[in-house]
């Protein structure tokens, strides 16, 4: 199975486990804009495949999810969290305190954890036992 067959698997098996009530988007555009002259131009075509969410959630009590999913935690999994929060921030003026991240992996690494942790992302494990919060 390919990586992103994988992180697909991980997506759908996140929604039927996950217990958070809200609207579930997944492959979430998160709109770029760039100033062409006067005019400020949003888009949501340009870089289509880069700037996707893999799940984006609205939460019933009105607070935001973003979630990316990778079979192991790595690097550019919390590159795009941080990216796609202050994007979506920054297009819909909200506050940052409304947007949480969640990295979604099958494969924690060990020494990732705290530092994904340190800019407030929650790390979730799913694997044959299930769905859980890895926290320390």
């Amino acid at each position: 199975m390919t990586r992103r067959r994988e992180e697909k698997k991980l997506v759908e098996e996140f929604i039927k486990k996950c217990n958070i009530k809200g609207k579930y988007e997944v492959e979430k555009p998160i709109p770029k804009t760039r100033v062409d002259g006067d005019k400020v131009i949003v888009n949501t075509l340009s870089g289509i495949y880069s700037l996707r969410a893999d799940i984006f959630i609205t939460t019933d009590d009105g607070k935001y999810i973003i979630v990316e999913a990778k079979t192991r935690m790595n690097p550019s999994q919390l590159g795009q969290l941080l990216c796609y929060r202050d994007l979506f921030a920054q297009m819909y003026n909200i506050d940052l305190e409304k947007i949480e991240m969640i990295a979604l992996c099958k494969q924690e690494e060990e020494s990732l954890i705290k530092i994904f942790q340190k800019y407030g992302v929650k790390i979730n494990k799913l694997d044959k036992n299930g769905l859980f919060y890895i926290g320390r």
